[in-house]
């Protein structure tokens, strides 16, 4: 839709005086790929959330398993910082939905789902630390 957009501002620039017909519909795309990137946000929020979530059951239950005790700072710093990103992810997704300014929603949408993912990286780094431990403990 951008490219489109795009093209349809440079024939209103080559046009002149009869462009503005060209004019609206460019801007009706920019809108349009907007809203469309606002829903793509939406959509990958819910999913990373869900992720989240189920990363968070995976980590309780390898920690009920692990005793090793070897990790244990180190985890409970990942696991508080991933909580903080979290939250820090939730509420730039919910200022991102309210604002009013296109380029300011979008871009506190982006800050939302940069954090999401941070803390999904750092729920990851647990269960990779904690595996092994696992394997290891079990095998014995």
């Amino acid at each position: 839709m951008n490219a489109k957009s795009e093209r349809l501002r440079k024939q209103a620039a080559d046009n002149g005086p009869g462009s503005n017909d060209l004019l609206a519909m460019a801007n009706s795309l920019d809108e349009k790929s907007r809203e469309k990137r606002t829903e793509a946000y939406q959509v990958n929020f819910q999913i990373n959330s869900a992720l989240y979530k189920e990363n968070k059951k995976t980590i309780a239950s390898l920690q009920k398993k692990n005793s090793a005790e070897e990790h244990k700072m180190h985890l409970a710093f990942l696991v508080k910082d991933s909580e903080k990103n979290v939250r820090r992810a939730e509420d730039l997704y919910e200022e991102g939905l309210m604002q009013k300014n296109p380029t300011l929603k979008l871009g506190t949408l982006d800050n939302a789902e940069e954090a999401i993912l941070l803390a999904i990286r750092q729920q990851q780094e647990i269960i990779e630390i904690q595996r092994p431990a696992n394997s290891v403990a079990t095998t014995k």
